[in-house]
């Protein structure tokens, strides 16, 4: 395999972990988001490296390297769009969380007022002792 269709390899790979990684944002599963994070975390340092081998390739074997890096920022391009996606789901997500956090603290603090308006007041009692 050369090193051209390597680094359109882990650039489709990375697209795959993000689209996992949007699955798993809209199913709250964020040891899942997690996995998928620590993975294109990983793939970073290949796809580098990867480029640095394709363009040596093109240059021993004399092909033009701006067709690829043309169709490579066609590629990274539509990669940002998805990370922005998942940047968006994930702030839906917290602000869902947020509000329901809200709503929960207003439940609670409604149930303390009903408990102190009905409970008995806790008075002490005198007790002779004679």
């Amino acid at each position: 395999m050369n090193g051209r269709s390597s680094l359109f390899e882990a650039y489709e790979s990375w697209r795959e972990w993000t689209e996992t990684e949007t699955d798993a944002i809209q199913a709250s599963n964020w040891a899942q988001v997690s996995q998928c994070q620590e993975a294109k975390r990983a793939l970073q340092p290949l796809i580098i490296r990867l480029t640095e081998d394709a363009q040596s390739e093109a240059a021993s074997e004399g092909w033009s390297w701006s067709g690829t890096e043309q169709e490579l920022r066609r590629i990274i391009s539509s990669l940002i769009g998805l990370e922005s996606r998942n940047g968006e789901l994930v702030a839906a997500q917290r602000q869902a969380a947020l509000a329901q956090m809200n709503a929960l603290k207003d439940t609670s603090r409604n149930l303390r007022r009903v408990r102190h308006s009905y409970a008995p007041s806790a008075t002490p009692h005198w007790c002779s002792y004679s």
